[in-house]
């Protein structure tokens, strides 16, 4: 059912520096890696697929890419 739409939540991030790509690319490289997709401009990371137990490493992931950012 590619077509199908399911009702999610997703935290959209825009770098401040730099290219949504880049951003996308150092989260997904990571040591804990981080799939999102790349929509209007902004990095997309759908919630449905990330489990309660795993948000604080989600959040951990995130931060630590926007710190390195130049």
């Amino acid at each position: 059912m590619p077509l199908a739409r399911v009702q999610s939540y997703a935290v959209a991030l825009r770098p401040a520096r730099g290219k949504v790509d880049a951003l996308a690319r150092s989260l997904r490289e990571g040591p804990d890696a981080v799939l999102g997709r790349i929509e209007s401009g902004r990095l997309l990371l759908d919630l449905r697929t990330v489990a309660p137990g795993e948000i604080v490493a989600l959040v951990a992931s995130v931060v630590r890419v926007l710190e390195e950012e130049p």
